[in-house]
């Protein structure tokens, strides 16, 4: 004959005698209440383990994030030289391409002055030569 406490153990427990008269004032049986609680003690450990799990896989996590980023750190290092080195040679042409520019501008400078002493040269030249008439004194410009 089968009964529902196969399925069970019986336990003689000792319980304070504080805690004892507070269970008895319960609507619970003292076998409802000591079930409860040792489920709720297992719960709690296993929400324990699961923690100690989870804080396991975060901690892999990160560790597999600090080994992913150590990784790829050399590349990145590697690209941010070759970012630097492009900007660098770009800066450089700018330079070059700015010098000759200057170049020309003290070339053309050179030419102008040349040429404005050419002019000047020239119109001394003609001064000297008479083809200008002679320069009139201030009082004498109303005059032919």
């Amino acid at each position: 004959m089968s009964t529902m406490r196969d399925n069970q153990k019986r336990v003689n427990i000792y319980l304070p005698m504080d805690l004892y008269s507070r269970c008895t004032q319960l609507d619970q049986s003292l076998t409802e209440l000591i079930i409860e609680g040792l489920e709720l003690v297992l719960r709690q450990d296993e929400i324990k383990n699961e923690t100690k799990i989870n804080d396991l896989q975060e901690h892999t996590k990160i560790k597999d994030k600090s080994e992913i980023i150590e990784t790829i750190k050399p590349e990145i290092n590697q690209e941010m030289k070759e970012l630097h080195q492009e900007i660098v040679n770009n800066l450089k042409e700018n330079i070059k391409e700015l010098y000759k520019q200057l170049q020309t501008k003290d070339e053309q400078i050179k030419n102008l002055n040349e040429t404005l002493q050419n002019q000047v040269l020239n119109i001394h030249t003609l001064a000297n030569t008479k083809l200008l008439p002679p320069a009139k004194k201030w009082y004498e410009f109303w005059k032919y």
